[in-house]
């Protein structure tokens, strides 16, 4: 696990243990036993996965979301996502995603840099 924060940049975002670009099919809250007492609730959000940079390969991913505010997100929002397993361990173990330009609103031109930085 990172512990000081990263700026985002193509090498920063390299350096994430997955990365997609997908669309919101569903949204739950759940629980996460290993938070605080009192702050365990985090939003679960499932994408449908249009393409994958890096980390796995299935058509639809759920991942721990902490954002959810700052992208509006519903069903039907499409975002480049990136992240880390919240607790070590594989990419997709308990992944969330990044905030700070690590997950961001989609557009072809950014897809187009992911797709780029993961490629070199």
């Amino acid at each position: 696990m990172v512990s000081a924060i990263e700026q985002y940049s193509a090498k920063t975002l390299r350096q994430r243990a997955f990365a997609f670009d997908g669309t919101v099919v569903g949204i739950e809250t759940r629980v996460d036993s290993k938070l605080p007492d009192g702050d365990q609730e985090r939003s679960w959000v499932t994408f449908q996965v249009h393409r994958w940079f890096r980390g796995g390969t299935a058509d639809e991913v759920p991942i721990w979301f902490d954002g959810r505010r700052e992208f509006g997100l519903d069903p039907g929002v499409r975002l480049l996502v990136s992240g880390q397993p919240r607790w070590g361990g594989a990419p997709l173990d308990n992944p969330i995603a990044w905030p700070g330009g690590f997950t961001r609103p989609w557009d072809e031109g950014t897809a187009d840099e992911w797709a780029a930085a993961f490629d070199a």
